[in-house]
Protein backbone atom coordinates (compact mmCIF):
# COMPACT_ATOMS: atom_id res chain seq x y z
CA UNK A 1 0.00 0.00 0.00
CA UNK A 2 2.63 2.29 0.76
CA UNK A 3 4.53 1.90 -2.57
CA UNK A 4 1.76 2.68 -4.87
CA UNK A 5 0.89 5.34 -2.44
CA UNK A 6 4.61 6.86 -3.27
CA UNK A 7 4.21 5.64 -7.11
CA UNK A 8 0.57 8.13 -6.93
CA UNK A 9 2.50 10.53 -5.67
CA UNK A 10 5.35 10.80 -8.21
CA UNK A 11 2.78 10.47 -10.78
CA UNK A 12 1.32 14.06 -9.93
CA UNK A 13 4.39 15.38 -9.62
CA UNK A 14 5.65 14.41 -13.60
CA UNK A 15 2.39 15.61 -14.66
CA UNK A 16 2.10 19.04 -13.16
CA UNK A 17 5.84 19.63 -14.35
CA UNK A 18 4.66 18.68 -18.08
CA UNK A 19 1.98 21.46 -17.46
CA UNK A 20 3.98 24.09 -16.36
CA UNK A 21 6.32 23.73 -19.82
CA UNK A 22 3.64 23.40 -21.92
CA UNK A 23 2.50 27.07 -20.81
CA UNK A 24 6.18 28.38 -21.00
CA UNK A 25 6.04 27.40 -24.97
CA UNK A 26 2.79 28.94 -25.37
CA UNK A 27 3.83 32.31 -24.38
CA UNK A 28 6.81 33.09 -26.50
CA UNK A 29 6.43 35.27 -29.14
CA UNK A 30 6.07 34.13 -32.69
CA UNK A 31 9.45 34.21 -35.04
CA UNK A 32 7.46 35.97 -37.73
CA UNK A 33 7.37 39.30 -35.51
CA UNK A 34 10.93 39.26 -35.49
CA UNK A 35 10.98 41.10 -39.42
CA UNK A 36 9.97 44.26 -37.29
CA UNK A 37 13.65 44.79 -35.90
CA UNK A 38 16.20 46.04 -38.05
CA UNK A 39 19.87 47.24 -37.60
CA UNK A 40 20.19 46.27 -34.34
CA UNK A 41 17.09 47.69 -33.17
CA UNK A 42 13.06 48.42 -33.54
CA UNK A 43 11.97 49.76 -36.97
CA UNK A 44 9.81 53.02 -37.46
CA UNK A 45 7.47 50.89 -39.54
CA UNK A 46 4.95 49.27 -37.48
CA UNK A 47 3.67 47.41 -40.75
CA UNK A 48 6.23 46.63 -43.50
CA UNK A 49 4.92 49.66 -46.30
CA UNK A 50 2.84 51.96 -44.00
CA UNK A 51 4.45 55.73 -43.52
CA UNK A 52 5.07 56.72 -40.31
CA UNK A 53 5.31 60.20 -38.73
CA UNK A 54 8.52 60.09 -38.85
CA UNK A 55 8.95 60.08 -42.56
CA UNK A 56 5.36 62.03 -43.05
CA UNK A 57 8.12 65.10 -41.50
CA UNK A 58 10.76 64.12 -44.06
CA UNK A 59 8.61 64.42 -46.67
CA UNK A 60 7.12 67.75 -45.69
CA UNK A 61 10.25 69.32 -44.64
CA UNK A 62 11.47 67.93 -48.28
CA UNK A 63 8.33 69.24 -50.38
CA UNK A 64 9.27 72.62 -48.39
CA UNK A 65 12.27 72.79 -49.56
CA UNK A 66 10.76 71.77 -53.02
CA UNK A 67 8.95 74.58 -52.69
CA UNK A 68 10.78 76.83 -51.57
CA UNK A 69 12.91 76.69 -54.67
CA UNK A 70 10.04 76.79 -57.22
CA UNK A 71 8.74 79.90 -55.42
CA UNK A 72 12.13 81.16 -56.15
CA UNK A 73 12.01 80.10 -59.60
CA UNK A 74 8.43 81.75 -60.07
CA UNK A 75 9.56 85.04 -58.04
CA UNK A 76 12.64 85.40 -60.81
CA UNK A 77 10.42 84.48 -63.35
CA UNK A 78 7.70 87.23 -62.74
CA UNK A 79 10.63 89.65 -61.56
CA UNK A 80 11.81 89.47 -64.76
CA UNK A 81 8.32 89.92 -66.92
CA UNK A 82 7.32 92.51 -64.71
CA UNK A 83 10.57 94.00 -65.53
CA UNK A 84 10.04 93.94 -69.02
CA UNK A 85 6.48 95.21 -69.11
CA UNK A 86 7.16 98.64 -67.67
CA UNK A 87 10.11 98.78 -70.36
CA UNK A 88 7.35 98.02 -72.90
CA UNK A 89 4.54 100.17 -71.81
CA UNK A 90 6.99 102.91 -70.39
CA UNK A 91 9.72 103.39 -73.08
CA UNK A 92 8.87 106.73 -74.57
CA UNK A 93 8.03 106.91 -78.20
CA UNK A 94 11.07 107.59 -80.08
CA UNK A 95 10.50 111.03 -81.46
CA UNK A 96 10.61 111.76 -85.10
CA UNK A 97 12.57 115.38 -86.44
CA UNK A 98 9.85 118.50 -85.23
CA UNK A 99 8.00 116.43 -82.49
CA UNK A 100 8.36 117.68 -78.69
CA UNK A 101 7.50 115.48 -75.95
CA UNK A 102 5.76 117.52 -73.38
CA UNK A 103 5.95 116.79 -69.42
CA UNK A 104 2.60 114.30 -69.43
CA UNK A 105 4.46 112.17 -72.04
CA UNK A 106 1.68 113.41 -75.03
CA UNK A 107 3.59 114.79 -78.46
CA UNK A 108 3.45 118.11 -80.03
CA UNK A 109 4.78 118.57 -83.20
CA UNK A 110 3.73 121.15 -86.24
CA UNK A 111 2.56 120.45 -89.65
CA UNK A 112 0.70 120.88 -92.62
CA UNK A 113 -2.76 119.19 -92.57
CA UNK A 114 -3.58 118.67 -96.22
CA UNK A 115 -6.95 116.48 -95.70
CA UNK A 116 -9.15 116.44 -93.04
CA UNK A 117 -11.80 113.85 -93.21
CA UNK A 118 -14.35 111.02 -91.13
CA UNK A 119 -14.72 107.42 -91.68
CA UNK A 120 -16.85 104.61 -90.17
CA UNK A 121 -17.76 107.14 -87.63
CA UNK A 122 -14.07 108.69 -86.98
CA UNK A 123 -12.23 111.52 -87.57
CA UNK A 124 -9.47 111.83 -89.03
CA UNK A 125 -6.33 113.90 -90.48
CA UNK A 126 -3.17 113.85 -92.73
CA UNK A 127 -0.37 115.93 -92.07
CA UNK A 128 3.18 116.69 -93.23
CA UNK A 129 5.47 117.47 -90.43
CA UNK A 130 7.24 120.64 -90.32
CA UNK A 131 9.86 122.86 -88.06
CA UNK A 132 9.43 126.07 -86.77
CA UNK A 133 12.23 127.60 -86.14
CA UNK A 134 13.10 131.03 -84.64
CA UNK A 135 16.58 133.07 -83.93
CA UNK A 136 19.81 131.65 -84.86
CA UNK A 137 19.17 128.53 -85.70
CA UNK A 138 15.70 129.62 -87.81
CA UNK A 139 18.66 131.91 -89.80
CA UNK A 140 21.41 129.20 -89.98
CA UNK A 141 18.35 126.87 -91.13
CA UNK A 142 17.43 129.25 -93.86
CA UNK A 143 21.09 129.96 -94.75
CA UNK A 144 21.40 126.62 -95.41
CA UNK A 145 18.55 126.00 -97.62
CA UNK A 146 19.77 129.01 -99.36
CA UNK A 147 16.62 131.00 -98.94
CA UNK A 148 18.80 133.19 -96.96
CA UNK A 149 22.78 135.03 -97.59
CA UNK A 150 24.80 135.32 -95.04
CA UNK A 151 24.78 138.28 -92.95
CA UNK A 152 21.07 138.66 -94.44
CA UNK A 153 18.19 139.83 -91.97
CA UNK A 154 15.34 137.24 -91.54
CA UNK A 155 12.04 138.23 -92.31
CA UNK A 156 9.94 138.30 -88.58
CA UNK A 157 12.85 135.85 -87.40
CA UNK A 158 11.31 132.70 -88.26
CA UNK A 159 11.74 129.82 -90.51
CA UNK A 160 9.78 126.43 -91.41
CA UNK A 161 11.75 123.68 -92.30
CA UNK A 162 10.28 120.56 -94.31
CA UNK A 163 12.81 118.14 -94.57
CA UNK A 164 10.59 115.21 -95.05
CA UNK A 165 7.10 115.27 -97.09
CA UNK A 166 5.86 111.96 -95.52
CA UNK A 167 2.38 112.26 -94.65
CA UNK A 168 1.17 110.81 -91.20
CA UNK A 169 -2.61 109.70 -90.89
CA UNK A 170 -3.98 110.08 -87.29
CA UNK A 171 -7.57 109.88 -85.25
CA UNK A 172 -9.12 113.05 -84.06
CA UNK A 173 -10.49 112.74 -80.73
CA UNK A 174 -14.04 113.40 -80.22
CA UNK A 175 -13.55 115.91 -77.73
CA UNK A 176 -10.95 117.42 -79.83
CA UNK A 177 -9.94 120.94 -78.66
CA UNK A 178 -9.35 123.34 -82.18
CA UNK A 179 -7.87 126.94 -82.17
CA UNK A 180 -7.08 129.38 -84.87
CA UNK A 181 -5.37 132.13 -84.39
CA UNK A 182 -5.88 133.93 -88.08
CA UNK A 183 -9.58 133.71 -88.82
CA UNK A 184 -11.75 136.53 -88.54
CA UNK A 185 -8.65 138.34 -86.82
CA UNK A 186 -9.46 136.72 -83.30
CA UNK A 187 -6.23 135.19 -81.37
CA UNK A 188 -6.73 131.40 -80.23
CA UNK A 189 -10.43 131.78 -80.97
CA UNK A 190 -12.29 128.26 -80.64
CA UNK A 191 -13.36 126.60 -83.47
CA UNK A 192 -15.90 123.65 -83.98
CA UNK A 193 -14.92 120.39 -86.14
CA UNK A 194 -17.44 120.80 -88.39
CA UNK A 195 -15.84 124.45 -89.25
CA UNK A 196 -12.66 123.19 -89.20
CA UNK A 197 -13.36 120.58 -91.40
CA UNK A 198 -15.07 122.94 -93.45
CA UNK A 199 -11.89 124.73 -93.78
CA UNK A 200 -10.65 121.55 -96.25
CA UNK A 201 -14.12 121.63 -98.18
CA UNK A 202 -14.67 122.60 -101.70
CA UNK A 203 -17.14 125.44 -100.23
CA UNK A 204 -15.59 126.81 -97.06
CA UNK A 205 -17.48 128.91 -95.11
CA UNK A 206 -15.38 132.38 -96.38
CA UNK A 207 -12.57 133.55 -98.10
CA UNK A 208 -10.55 133.53 -94.95
CA UNK A 209 -11.73 130.32 -94.19
CA UNK A 210 -10.44 129.47 -97.66
CA UNK A 211 -6.44 129.97 -96.46
CA UNK A 212 -6.28 128.36 -93.37
CA UNK A 213 -5.65 125.27 -95.45
CA UNK A 214 -2.50 126.74 -95.63
CA UNK A 215 -1.73 127.48 -92.61
CA UNK A 216 0.59 125.61 -90.31
CA UNK A 217 -1.10 123.71 -87.52
CA UNK A 218 0.22 122.46 -84.20
CA UNK A 219 -0.92 118.86 -83.34
CA UNK A 220 -0.64 117.18 -79.51
CA UNK A 221 -1.63 113.57 -79.52
CA UNK A 222 -1.71 110.73 -77.46
CA UNK A 223 -0.10 107.62 -79.12
CA UNK A 224 -1.98 107.92 -82.86
CA UNK A 225 -5.01 110.01 -81.27
CA UNK A 226 -5.13 114.10 -81.31
CA UNK A 227 -6.03 116.26 -79.07
CA UNK A 228 -5.34 119.67 -79.60
CA UNK A 229 -5.18 120.87 -83.26
CA UNK A 230 -4.05 124.81 -82.76
CA UNK A 231 -3.19 127.40 -85.91
CA UNK A 232 0.62 128.95 -85.89
CA UNK A 233 0.17 132.17 -86.46
CA UNK A 234 2.16 134.23 -89.26
CA UNK A 235 3.14 137.50 -89.68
Amino acid sequence: MVLLLVLSLIAVAVIACDSDGSSDRTTEPPEDLDTVVTDGGPSTDAFPGETTEAEVTTSTETTSETGGDTTTSSAEETTTTASSVPQTTSTTEKLISGEIRLEDGKIKVMGFIDKVWEADGKRWIRIDYAEFLTGDEAREAAIKAGELSPGEELPNDYYIRNQSHTLREYQVSKSVQITTSSWHGVMEAAATWEEFKAFWSDSPPDPEAALLKESPWWIVRDGSVVLRIDEQYLP
